[in-house]
């Protein structure tokens, strides 16, 4: 065979090997669909903080006005709660603060306010005479739902169960505790406590209005009965006549009751079984225990006091800041001031 002739079988056979393996190629099954247009989008989480003509909004730079981005969202330029002067022991104050979800989203861990820092003692500007006192330890504060009616900080706060005392009762009225109303269990942010409050008849003093007396003698066999349970939690009653159940520790803790087998105890004092966080007393009182400077150490940016959770979008809750000066002031805080600043927080 000659050289033309075996190049020339050569390419033939080359051509066929293609042919073949192209044939294969083209013969395979194909089948697509897509899925286009998606997106993802976040919402938004706004919170304005009104004080009278003053609208604050944390997108904002100012004490009035919402920014235009939500990049930088916290605003520390809304217009002072209090302002306040020439003040003389036993003087109180108040202001009204409205917090509103504007977003889209809710805040699912709630609204929480907190010290910016620690309340600062300081001298009155332009003030001669001047005392050595410490006007922050002076200065009595509380924190009111409005909205509920509930106190969130002061006298009578902490996270509160109600019990309404003993009503319709005359003077020399009593209430009978035996084997069938004598137990409850108490719980605290998850753990029982058994409560038996010991058996007897607690009556008021025949010289007691109705029915505070005879609530001031049920708050004290709770009381016992909280103690001998080893409960973290206090008995009381309040400036409204009502008995109450609190944690004893300062905080937010979630408290409830629940009788304890057939016993009709808590229909007995009146009170709920509900889970609750809201808490307080229908109003707020001032106590030493609650002054400014007790509050903004206790509650900061780590710890903040939850006042609702969650807190929705749209949603809205005012609150009453009041602060009154002790009665029991002594002419050390002459010429003093205090001065703190508040963030309210939602997330």
């Amino acid at each position: 065979m000659t050289t033309v002739r075996k190049l020339l079988l050569a390419l033939l056979l080359v051509s066929l090997a293609g042919s073949a393996f192209g044939a294969g190629t083209f013969a395979t099954f194909n089948a697509s669909t897509t899925n286009g247009g998606a997106t993802f989008a976040s919402g938004s989480l706004v919170l304005t903080n009104n004080q009278g003509a003053n609208t604050c909004f944390s997108n904002g730079t100012t004490a009035n006005g919402a920014g235009a981005s939500t990049d930088n969202n916290t605003n520390g330029a809304c217009a002072a709660a209090f302002a306040l002067d020439l003040k003389k022991p036993n003087d109180v104050s108040t202001a009204t603060l409205t917090m509103t979800n504007v977003g889209s989203v809710a805040a699912s861990a709630g609204l929480q306010v907190y010290g910016t820092a620690n309340c600062t003692p300081g001298n009155r500007v332009a003030e001669t005479y001047l005392g050595t006192g410490n006007m922050c330890e002076q200065v009595m504060f509380s924190v009111l739902d409005s909205t509920s009616g509930a106190c969130k900080y002061g006298g009578g706060s902490s996270t509160t169960l109600l019990g309404t005392a003993i009503a319709g009762l005359t003077t020399g009225g009593t209430v009978v505790i035996g084997t069938t109303n004598d137990q409850f269990t108490l719980t605290i942010d998850g753990t029982g406590y058994p409560v038996t409050i010991t058996n007897g008849t607690y009556g008021m003093s025949t010289n007691t209005t109705a029915p505070t007396g005879l609530a001031t003698t049920l708050a004290g066999a709770l009381q016992g009965a909280l103690t001998a349970a080893s409960a973290p939690a206090i008995a009381g009653v309040g400036p409204d006549g009502i008995v109450y159940i609190a944690p004893s520790a300062v905080g937010n803790q979630v408290i409830s009751v629940a009788n304890t087998g057939g016993d009709t105890t808590l229909t007995t004092l009146s009170m709920t079984s509900t889970s609750t966080t809201a808490g307080g007393q229908a109003a707020c009182t001032y106590d030493a225990a609650h002054s400014l400077m007790n509050f903004t150490k206790a509650f900061t940016s780590t710890t903040g006091l939850n006042l609702v959770t969650p807190f929705n979008a749209g949603a809205s809750k005012a609150y009453v800041l009041g602060l009154k000066l002790d009665t029991n002031a002594t002419n050390n805080i002459q010429g003093k001031q205090a001065s703190f600043s508040l963030t309210w927080l939602e997330s």
